[in-house]
């Protein structure tokens, strides 16, 4: 997500956030960029969606035209 941000949508600052809740972890990736991200077929959105459902996990992309873009992933800890 962080590299999206550099590569493509021209983003000046980026904020990380991760939180546990119960036995999910969420790590929420926001940026200043353009917006207009999307998960699309080879793209790296895509493969880091692939790598979550692994996990069972999930990706949400919120990227309006003109930014900003946030990137939600939610996966199990898989902590006792």
């Amino acid at each position: 997500a962080l590299t999206n941000a550099v590569r493509h949508a021209r983003a000046r600052a980026a904020r990380v956030q991760g939180q546990v809740t119960g036995d999910r972890l969420q790590v929420c990736v926001r940026d200043d960029g353009a917006g207009g991200a999307t998960v699309r077929p080879g793209g790296g959105l895509a493969g880091l969606a692939t790598r979550l459902a692994a996990l069972d996990g999930t990706l949400e992309v919120t990227s309006p035209p003109g930014g900003p873009t946030e990137v939600r992933m939610t996966c199990p800890t898989m902590l006792p």
